[in-house]
């Protein structure tokens, strides 16, 4: 009971520090502009703790569903003439200011966050055996004269030599710790003969070889949070046995189902602990990629760490933090076309908790990749421009006001704002409705 208590506080903990880092963004950037701040406050009123410095009130308060500051200032009235210290006394653009501030936080904590597992842990690569089962027509190993199912044993050059474990220490080498232009020699293993191929090494151009996941067995391995397989109830090592009824032998056959699926719900039969399940998926059609995906990686006994330094992991943080909002609106657009449902892709509090569970006992990693996956969400959701949310009227009426040279009508603000508030009702209702309904099927 006792560690189940520490992991729910340790969860608790990191949503507020999300939470935190969003509403610190508004909070300074106002102060920035001399905007008098009342109120900042972790969770929605009523208050239950709290103390008051200079202009502005600190609270935790009772409903932990967000988070809020209140600014002197931020109601819009006819005819008043607004201080500087107000909300609407600043122009229209420091008013956005104040407003991206939040979403920009969150994308730059998952940013750190990313960055920081890839400078500390490194990137895991599946580990593959050093074998090149496909070898690209054209290719600088084609040329070097490596054909398909060479195991590769040794690289030298004039600077390094290297015994070859693992299919990605080649590519290391060749992309990576050799120097451009130098010449290398391969020991390969072809039916029990040892024979050498000279090459040069060509920085920037792909040495032409891959391994071939075709031959894999259909075991899941890593379940990316929040995506199909994970919500559907799929467990990593899970063995897939049938997709609608055809019978599977490989994961390459299992991935071609699955991509070319359209999106269109699969019953799934696997082996779990010597028994037989079904379970029903409905693949995500991921435009970037161009193709359904259900968001899982094979099972590997091993991996090839890659270590970062400090300039690659920063890089490489911006990368996993853009794919995650490149993912989104993708999914966002699917949604919007019906061709994958809401009702599998949308989740609330509850579902967020249930993941973040899942996350924390895989390990410090997992739960950390998680909550930057969080952080980023909640900072492209709050750049949408639907009333009530962010204070409102920030983005869409600033914008507004921008272009027309002048403030919305009050009367039609109202509108939008009552528009808002039972959009994000229906929206809250929705996905504590799906919440609920998970937990009991």
């Amino acid at each position: 009971m006792l560690p189940k208590i520490m992991m729910g506080a340790q969860i608790l903990a990191a949503i507020g520090a999300v939470v935190l880092i969003h509403e610190l963004g508004h909070f300074l950037v106002a102060k920035w502009r001399g905007v008098k701040v009342h109120e900042f406050s972790l969770g929605f009123k009523p208050k239950l703790i709290g103390f008051k410095r200079g202009d502005t009130e600190y609270m935790i308060s009772s409903i932990p569903l967000g988070g809020y500051v209140k600014l002197a200032g931020e109601e819009l009235e006819d005819d008043k003439k607004y201080e500087k210290w107000e909300f609407y006394g600043q122009p229209w653009w420091a008013r956005i200011l104040v407003y991206f501030a939040g979403p920009f936080m969150n994308y730059a904590l998952a940013v750190f966050l990313f960055a920081l597992l890839l400078f500390v842990y490194g990137l895991k690569i599946p580990s593959y055996v050093p074998v090149a089962d496909l070898v690209e027509k054209n290719s600088p190993a084609e040329k070097a004269g490596l054909k398909n199912g060479d195991e590769i044993l040794e690289i030298k050059t004039a600077h390094l030599s290297r015994k070859i474990n693992d299919f990605y220490e080649i590519l290391s080498i060749m992309q990576d710790k050799a120097q451009d232009g130098e010449n290398a020699v391969i020991t390969v293993r072809r039916q029990n003969e040892i024979i050498q191929l000279e090459t040069k090494i060509e920085k920037g151009k792909s040495f032409g070889i891959m391994p071939d996941e075709k031959k894999l067995p259909p075991v899941f391995g890593e379940l990316e949070p929040g995506r199909p397989a994970e919500k559907a109830g799929f467990l990593p090592r899970d063995r897939v046995l049938e997709i609608n009824g055809k019978t599977l032998a490989s994961w390459g056959e299992m991935a071609d189902i699955i991509h070319n699926s359209g999106g269109k719900e699969l019953a799934v039969l696997i082996e779990r602990e010597g028994a037989q399940k079904s379970i029903s998926v409905t693949p995500l059609n991921d435009s970037a990629l161009g193709f359904a995906v259900i968001g899982v990686r094979p099972q590997f006994d091993r991996y090839f760490s890659e270590s970062y330094g400090v300039l690659s992991s920063i890089k490489g943080g911006f990368i996993q933090a853009n794919g995650i909002i490149t993912l989104s609106l993708s999914s966002i657009y699917q949604m919007i076309k019906g061709k994958i449902s809401a009702k599998d892709n949308l989740g609330g509090p509850i579902a967020i908790g249930k993941m973040a569970y899942t996350q924390a006992k895989k390990g410090f990693e997992s739960f950390v990749q998680f909550f930057a996956f969080v952080s980023v969400s909640l900072g492209l959701l709050n750049m949408f421009p639907v009333p009530v949310l962010d204070g409102g009227n920030a983005l869409f009426f600033c914008l507004y006001e921008g272009i027309r040279g002048k403030p919305m009508r009050i009367k039609t603000q109202t509108a939008l704002m009552y528009f808002g508030i039972s959009l994000l009702g229906f929206l809250m209702v929705f996905v504590f409705y799906n919440d609920i309904y998970r937990l009991f099927h």
